[in-house]
């Protein structure tokens, strides 16, 4: 599916180094827009179990009253994920390989969420 966002996800994870993809999901994991290297279905399942991880995260920050959680960066031995909320009902997430630098990816990713914010309204 391609949504208005399309761009933004692809300028954003183009822009990143060692970059597989960037994601528009709903708060679920279920994807809204994308743009990967990786296969179609393997590039959605990771969005979907991010999109799991995320809401643990949100649960358990909201239990200890912290509030929402605003962006999360995740380091797996072969994947690095950057995640901000874009609000209470989706999420953007880019992916890449190591190295990365994640403050960069961030600013990226941030930048990105600020023209979906954008165009969602």
């Amino acid at each position: 599916m391609t949504t208005p966002f399309a761009k933004t996800l692809e300028a954003a994870a183009e822009s990143i180094p060692h970059s597989v993809g960037g994601a528009l999901a709903a708060g679920d994991g279920e994807l809204v827009d994308s743009w990967s290297t990786l296969g179609e279905d393997e590039w959605a399942f990771l969005t979907a179990h991010v999109g799991i991880l995320v809401n643990h995260v949100r649960c358990a920050m909201h239990t200890f009253h912290f509030g929402d959680v605003e962006w999360l960066s995740v380091h797996y031995a072969g994947l690095d994920l950057v995640i901000e909320q874009l609000g209470d009902k989706y999420f953007l997430l880019v992916a890449s390989k190591p190295p990365t630098d994640l403050l960069a990816v961030a600013d990226v990713v941030h930048a990105a969420a600020e023209r979906m914010r954008e165009e969602m309204l």
